[in-house]
């Protein structure tokens, strides 16, 4: 494909998405309401619970890049003070829930494993 008509199907390609929702400015709108949808269910959910825990929400929601129609689900991980999140097995703790996340190239680039590991009784 040419230079030319490249920029021609980007064209067309940015305005079929600017039409069904997807657009930048939207894109930063959905990214900051779950950035605070983030904060709120800490907030919430400890109070409710009365433990201390963290939420992490990510997937096409809390990035922006879903589309109206399209009924993407919400991704969420949540985890107490009890948990160690890692990407590598510098801070692995022994005394805690362990969850390891990891990544390698024939992982697609938008997914994670995470792998728990419980503490031994």
């Amino acid at each position: 494909m040419d230079r030319e008509t490249c920029q021609l199907t980007s064209l067309r390609l940015s305005r079929v998405l600017e039409d069904i929702g997807v657009s930048e400015w939207m894109i930063t709108k959905r990214r900051k309401m779950w950035l605070m949808a983030e904060t709120l269910c800490d907030t919430a959910f400890c109070n409710i619970l009365g433990v201390d825990a963290f939420f992490h929400h990510f997937g096409s929601q809390s990035e922006g890049s879903t589309t109206p129609g399209m009924t993407s689900d919400v991704d969420m991980l949540a985890y107490t003070d009890e948990c160690c999140v890692l990407q590598d097995l510098r801070g692995w703790q022994p005394q805690k829930i362990n969850l390891l996340v990891f990544k390698n190239e024939r992982i697609p680039p938008q997914h994670c494993y995470i792998q728990a590991h419980l503490p031994p009784h």
